[in-house]
């Protein structure tokens, strides 16, 4: 039976994160501070509330565009140039790492193996 974990030091140092044989540290959510989690949580929800429209103005449509950098830009410690070198989808996943960190994540050795009875 695995051990029950309280503390974890991965989930301290943030998810390491290669950019153009780079690596750089992207935090996770129970790193960021409680004004910068409130904006991050803020942007994450326009984004969704912008996807779901059936049709968008042409300044919706920027702002859309526009958020995946800006949320990305929150989250992950890079310099610019690393930044640029991501595509939207890169920056989503990457939000979506943030958002449920590898570490907190179920995995094979968590479970608990099957036995016969």
């Amino acid at each position: 039976m695995a051990a029950n974990k309280i503390f974890s030091l991965d989930s301290l140092i943030g998810i390491p994160v290669a950019i153009n044989g780079k690596v750089y540290r992207l935090l996770s959510a129970h790193q960021t501070p409680l004004l910068k989690g409130k904006q991050i949580d803020a942007l994450w929800q326009r984004y969704g509330e912008l996807g779901m429209q059936p049709t968008l103005s042409d300044d919706e449509r920027q702002e859309l565009a526009s958020l995946p950098d800006t949320m990305c830009k929150l989250i992950l410690r890079a310099p610019d140039e690393a930044h640029a070198a991501l595509d939207d989808e890169q920056r989503l996943a990457l939000m979506w790492a943030f958002l449920i960190p590898p570490t907190s994540r179920p995995t094979e050795s968590d479970e608990t193996p099957a036995t016969a009875a």
